[in-house]
């Protein structure tokens, strides 16, 4: 018996630039290897699972965080995520968390454009959301440049402490 906790908070659209950004600071706070949960929840081994992703939608996005523990360490687990959002959302991230992150992304663009469908899928949602074309070189070099200040204006317009709370298991307070 597990419980299972899922945090969703608002991000740029699929239109929005600063999508690039929300990708980078959700990688930062919930990559599966090496992110701020990582290193608070899996190799404390509080949790099984804390993942964050950026899902860029038409018109809207979200912030998805996932997490899966045992339900006695489930109150302490959220005390852990809250405090790792306080704290992004007051003093930023770091210019080496920052470096890691894009060189993450980067290394999974280039990797994921070795396929077919890693060059069609990109091409298609480009085409669909906002009529452009964007090449693979395009989305590298918008990774590459985004800054801490980018991070920072983004976390302004879209707070980590504004989050929707679901719990599923049989803890009754999280």
């Amino acid at each position: 018996m597990r419980e299972h906790i899922c945090l969703m908070s608002a991000a740029p659209s699929s239109q929005d630039p600063r999508r690039f950004a929300a990708s980078v600071l959700a990688n930062i706070i919930g990559d599966d290897s090496g992110s701020r949960l990582y290193w608070a929840l899996i190799d404390t081994a509080l949790a099984d699972s804390a993942d964050m992703d950026c899902d860029s939608m038409d018109g809207t996005g979200a912030l998805f965080t996932y997490i899966s523990c045992d339900p006695a360490k489930a109150e302490q687990v959220m005390g852990i995520v809250r405090e790792c959002f306080r704290k992004v959302q007051a003093e930023g991230v770091t210019e080496a968390e920052l470096t890691a992150s894009k060189n993450k992304i980067a290394s999974s663009l280039t990797l994921s454009g070795e396929l077919p469908m890693g060059r069609l899928v990109p091409l298609g949602f480009n085409w669909i959301y906002r009529q452009e074309y964007r090449s693979q070189a395009e989305d590298l070099a918008t990774v590459q440049g985004i800054t801490g200040e980018d991070i920072r204006k983004l976390l302004a317009e879209y707070p980590l402490d504004r989050i929707t709370v679901v719990g599923f298991g049989p803890s009754e307070k999280i």
